[in-house]
C-alpha cells in the first residue's frame, strides 16, 4: 500500500505531498496514453466499406458528414481540436481528427465526394485521389494594393516581457560594474527567449487575389495562397495560448499560423476583407469580432 513506502516514524506533510503528487503525475500520463490509442483508431477505407477498429461500415451508410468545426472528445490534451465528424446509420460516430492523422485530408476529399454522390443519387463508384502537393505560387505580378495585418511586437507579451527583463538586467549590471562575460551570458539568454517565441509572431497581408503569410523574425519565410483555394479560415486560441488564424484549402489541407501581436482591430479588419471575398470566417478567439 501507499503508506509502506513512507518511513512509518514520519509526520513529515512533504513527503505524502510528493507520493501525491508522483501518482498525480503517473495517473495523468497513463490516461493521456489510454486517451490517445482510444480516440485515435486505425480507419481503413476503400471503394465500398469503412473500417474503423473492429467495426465495418458500408460507405452509403453515412447519415451524416461534418468535415471542419472543433469536434471530438475533451480529453486532457486531447481538447476537441480541428477534426471531421462522420455519424452512421446506426448513431456510431467516427471523429478524423487533422492533428491526429497524417491523411486526414486525403480522407475528407474522399468522403466529401462519396457523400455527395449519394445524397445526389450517383452510384459510380468514386476513386481515392492522391493528396495534392503543395505549390509555390507566385504572386509578384499582383503585389500592389496589399493590405497588412500586423501588430508591433513590443506590444505584445513576450515583447513587454523581453524589454523589462533587459531593462531590469541592463541597470543591474551597470550598477554593478559587472565584467563582460555577464553581458554576453545576459545576451544569450535573451536571445534564447525571443527564440521559443519566434514561431508565434506571423502576420498577414491580403488583396483581391492572394492571402500571404509572413513572419516576423524569419523573414525569407513567405506562404501564399490564392484566395480561390481558402474553403474556410478559423481564428482560434492555439494550445500554446497564442491567437492564431487557421488556413483550410478547398483540399482539406489545414495549418495554423500563430499571430501574438496582432490586436483585435486587426482580427476584425481581416474577417472584413476575407468575408468580402466569400470566405467563411469562423471566430473561436476570446472577444468577438
Amino acid at each position: 500500500m501507499a503508506y509502506s513506502f513512507l518511513d512509518k516514524n514520519s509526520n513529515n506533510p512533504k513527503e505524502y505531498f510528493n507520493l501525491l503528487l508522483g501518482a498525480a503525475l503517473v495517473f495523468y500520463a497513463f490516461f493521456n496514453v489510454y486517451g490517445y490509442f482510444k480516440h485515435t483508431p486505425k480507419i481503413v477505407i476503400d471503394r465500398k466499406i469503412f473500417r474503423v477498429a473492429n467495426t465495418s461500415y458500408r460507405l452509403e451508410d453515412i447519415r451524416s458528414l461534418k468535415l471542419t468545426g472543433k469536434n471530438g472528445h475533451t480529453y486532457l490534451t486531447l481538447a476537441s481540436k480541428e477534426a471531421a465528424e462522420i455519424i452512421f446509420e446506426d448513431g456510431y460516430v467516427v471523429y478524423i481528427n487533422d492533428s491526429l492523422y497524417a491523411n486526414s485530408s486525403q480522407l475528407k476529399v474522399f468522403l466529401e465526394d462519396v457523400y455527395n454522390r449519394k445524397n445526389d443519387g450517383i452510384t459510380e463508384q468514386v476513386l481515392i485521389k492522391e493528396p495534392l502537393l503543395e505549390k509555390r505560387v507566385s504572386s509578384n505580378k499582383q503585389s500592389i494594393d496589399y493590405k497588412y495585418y500586423k501588430g508591433l511586437y513590443i506590444f505584445s507579451t513576450p515583447g513587454l516581457v523581453t524589454i523589462v527583463c533587459a531593462t531590469i538586467i541592463i541597470v543591474q549590471l551597470l550598477m554593478a560594474n559587472s565584467d563582460a562575460a555577464l553581458y554576453i551570458f545576459f545576451a544569450i539568454f535573451l536571445l534564447f527567449f525571443q527564440l521559443i517565441f519566434i514561431s508565434r509572431f506571423y502576420y498577414f497581408l491580403a488583396n483581391d487575389n492572394f492571402l500571404i503569410v509572413k513572419s516576423s523574425f524569419l523573414f525569407w519565410k513567405r506562404h501564399t495562397y490564392p484566395l480561390s483555394t481558402i474553403k474556410e479560415v478559423v481564428f482560434e486560441l492555439s494550445s500554446k495560448k497564442t491567437n492564431g488564424l487557421r488556413i483550410i484549402t478547398t483540399d482539406y489541407t489545414t495549418r495554423i499560423y500563430l499571430a501574438g501581436s496582432l490586436q483585435k482591430r486587426h482580427w476584425k479588419a481581416l474577417k472584413l476583407h476575407l468575408e468580402q471575398h466569400n470566405i467563411p470566417v469562423r471566430n473561436e478567439l476570446y472577444f468577438n469580432i
